[in-house]
């Protein structure tokens, strides 16, 4: 027997990676650790992430570099299929975009890993005039 739910808009998240160094998952990976945290989120798949890395990620130093769709979560990881932009975003685009979320963009540690939910008007302007360079 087949049974169907009724898929709900998806949610976004703005998701920030601190330097992964050599233990921990990079952006690409699809692999977002936070302790205790995730599943007080309501995340489920089909939402989106904007994965920006902070400044002492050296690959992708204060930008987004793609966002992720939400295959699965646990108590204290993400899981996500990888989708990287043609130009990444950076941080003065993400910051003039989230201003309504002053409050929480001033907070981001250093090390990262640190995730709260944005709206989909937001999203989808700092995805304006980029595009996403599918697999």
């Amino acid at each position: 027997m087949i049974t169907k739910t009724t898929p709900r808009p998806p949610q976004y998240y703005f998701a920030v990676f601190g330097d992964p160094g050599t233990t921990k998952p990079k952006v690409e990976d699809g692999d977002y650790p936070h302790r205790g945290y995730i599943s007080s989120l309501n995340m489920k798949p089909g939402d989106i992430l904007l994965l920006y890395c902070t400044l002492p990620y050296k690959q992708h130093s204060m930008e987004a570099p793609g966002i992720g769709v939400v295959t699965g979560t646990s108590v204290n990881n993400v899981y996500y299929q990888y989708f990287p932009f043609d130009q990444p975003v950076n941080w003065v685009s993400i910051s003039a975009t989230l201003n309504q979320y002053t409050n929480r963009l001033k907070n981001i540690s250093l090390k990262g890993n640190w995730i709260f939910e944005i709206d989909r008007s937001s999203f989808r302007s700092l995805l304006k005039g980029r595009e996403i360079d599918w697999p």
